[in-house]
């Protein structure tokens, strides 16, 4: 073969070898777009999924409350049983303790230090007297009612006074004071069978403090204890 059939034949392979490859080199380029537009495609369905699927989502309702703030009134705080602990009504009953009153303390239910066991009533004296006012009537009408009521054998009556004075002379005037009880309650239940015992303490066993006229006024006592 001579060189230019040579020539010839080399040039014809180069130009099917040329004509071979350009179809796939246009191919390329056109999967690569088209798998950037599927990506594309993907990624916008996966967007529009979790959007649309919070679009549609009802937001879950915060839960309120319009009762209004509890109160508590000082009636109704209870006691230790839960129970409400109201004023007490109009003219209601004292307590089987008794009243306590006298000396121009006004008579109210007996409580306190003056509460001892047996004790059904205390008369409140003016200070160095012996008269019962009207308070401390009130206290001996509560106590023979309850004499009369429990059929009361023996009734003590002990005498107490403030530390005014000297020791001798406050003996004899406690014993003068619960001796004027005694006679009050005789008033109240003539012809009744109950034993009377006046006894004098004078200024022992104070149940507040001689210092203040507060507490001297309840040391000046009278009280009416049953067995």
């Amino acid at each position: 073969m001579s060189d230019r059939e040579q020539r010839g034949a080399t040039r014809g392979r180069a130009g099917a070898v040329a004509a071979g490859g350009g179809p796939k080199r246009r191919l390329w380029p056109l999967l690569a777009a088209l798998a950037a537009i599927a990506a594309i495609a993907i990624i916008v369905a996966l967007v529009l999924g979790d959007g649309g699927s919070g679009k549609h989502q009802a937001a879950a309702p915060v839960a309120t409350s319009t009762a209004s703030p509890t109160t508590t009134s000082p009636a109704a705080v209870g006691s230790s049983t839960g129970q409400a602990a109201g004023p007490a009504a109009p003219g209601a009953a004292p307590s089987a303790a008794g009243l306590v009153g006298g000396g121009g303390v006004t008579a109210k239910p007996l409580g306190g230090n003056l509460a001892s066991p047996g004790s059904i009533g205390a008369v409140l004296f003016a200070e160095s007297g012996t008269a019962l006012d009207a308070n401390a009537t009130a206290v001996v009408a509560m106590a023979a009612k309850t004499i009369q009521t429990r059929q009361v054998k023996t009734v003590l009556v002990t005498g107490y006074t403030d530390a005014v004075g000297n020791a001798p002379a406050n003996d004899t005037l406690s014993l003068h004071r619960a001796r004027a009880v005694v006679t009050a309650l005789r008033e109240r239940l003539s012809g009744s069978a109950t034993r009377y015992v006046a006894r004098a303490q004078g200024q022992a066993q104070p149940v507040a403090s001689n210092r203040t006229p507060q507490g001297r006024q309840l040391n000046r006592r009278v009280v009416i204890s049953i067995g």
